[in-house]
C-alpha cells in the first residue's frame, strides 16, 4: 500500500502546485497510459509552420499550429532561422522566411496554451534548426514552455505516458542540428540523430515511399519518425489528397510495421485535414481497425 499513497501523495502535490488536476486519459485514453512513449503513435505535420490560411508561401498545411492542435495534430515539423535584420529572434518559416514566417514565441505560446487546457496531451518538436541553442532557449523561455520540457536519458527507456503526464513533462523537442547533451545546458534540447530517426522524406509519388532508415539510427529506444508526403516539386493539396487517404497511407505504415519492427511514433504528412492520418494512426494505437466508414 505504501507505493500507491505515495504516488497519490506526489500527484496530489503536483495537482496542488500547478492548479491542474491530473487527468486519468493519456492522450484521450486511458488504455496509453501504461504505454512508453516510443510505444505510441502520434499524428504529426510536415512543415507545420507553412499553412495556407496565413498566406505562407509554399505552404505545406492549410491551419496554423493552433487549429492544427485542436484538429488533433500533436507532432510538429518546424524550420528555424533568424531574421539579419532582428539578431536573436528565432522565426519558424519556409522558403521566402524574410517576408513570411511565425515569431517561433507564437508557436510555443500556441502550444503551451493548449497543453494547460488540455492536460493528457503530450506533444513533439522535430524540429530543421538554422539557428543557435541560445536562442531557441530564449523564445522557449519567453513563451513560458520551458515548465513542460522532457529530457531523455540515451540508452534508457522512454516513460510511460502517465509518468510523463504526472510530472507534466509533456513537450519533447528534438534537432538536426545544435541538440544538447545529457550534461549539457540544454539537455532537452535532444539532437534528433541520437534519439530517432526517419525514412526517407524525397517521394515524388506514391511507389517512391519507402521504410528504410534514412537518417538516424533504428536501435533500441529510438524513436520512429515517419515521413509521408509527396514533393513534386513542391507540396499541394492535390498530392497530399492522392496519398493522405487510407488506401495509400495504411499499405506504408503496415510495411514500415513490418520493416521496421514497430510502429511509427510520428507519422508525418502535409496539409493533415485532407484524408485519414487521424485514424491511421488510432488504428496504430489498436483503437480502430479497417478503413474509415
Amino acid at each position: 500500500m505504501r507505493p500507491f499513497v505515495a504516488f497519490t501523495f506526489a500527484s496530489l502535490l503536483l495537482s496542488c502546485s500547478s492548479g491542474e488536476s491530473i487527468p486519468t486519459t493519456c492522450a484521450g485514453h486511458e488504455e496509453l497510459c501504461e504505454k512508453r512513449f516510443d510505444q505510441v503513435a502520434f499524428p504529426a505535420t510536415h512543415n507545420a509552420m507553412a499553412d495556407t490560411d496565413s498566406n505562407i508561401f509554399a505552404a505545406c498545411q492549410t491551419h496554423d499550429v493552433a487549429t492544427q492542435l485542436e484538429d488533433g495534430i500533436r507532432g510538429f515539423m518546424l524550420d528555424l532561422y533568424t531574421d539579419p535584420t532582428e539578431p536573436g529572434v528565432v522565426y519558424t518559416c519556409h522558403a521566402l522566411c524574410q517576408r513570411q514566417n511565425h515569431p517561433l514565441v507564437a508557436v510555443l505560446e500556441a502550444m503551451v496554451s493548449h497543453m494547460k487546457s488540455h492536460r493528457d496531451s503530450i506533444l513533439t518538436i522535430v524540429l530543421e534548426n538554422y539557428v543557435s541553442a541560445a536562442d531557441i532557449d530564449a523564445s522557449v523561455r519567453e513563451a513560458r514552455a520551458d515548465r513542460y520540457l522532457y529530457a531523455h536519458t540515451k540508452g534508457a527507456p522512454w516513460p510511460t505516458l502517465r509518468e510523463m503526464i504526472d510530472a507534466n513533462t509533456r513537450l519533447v523537442i528534438l534537432t538536426d542540428d545544435e541538440g544538447g547533451t545529457e550534461t549539457g545546458a540544454y539537455p532537452w534540447l535532444m539532437d534528433q540523430w541520437q534519439y530517432a530517426f526517419q525514412n526517407p522524406y524525397a517521394a515524388e509519388q506514391d511507389s517512391d515511399f519507402s521504410c528504410d532508415v534514412d537518417r538516424g539510427t533504428d536501435a533500441p529506444n529510438s524513436l520512429f519518425v515517419m515521413n509521408h508526403f509527396l514533393t513534386a516539386p513542391v507540396a499541394s493539396l492535390s498530392l497530399a489528397t492522392m496519398v493522405n487517404p487510407y488506401a495509400s497511407l495504411h499499405p506504408h505504415v503496415s510495411r514500415c510495421v513490418t520493416e521496421r519492427g514497430r510502429i511509427p511514433n510520428l507519422v508525418t504528412v502535409d496539409f493533415y485535414d485532407v484524408g485519414d492520418v487521424i485514424w491511421v494512426v488510432d488504428e496504430l494505437n489498436g483503437f480502430v481497425s479497417g478503413p474509415p466508414p
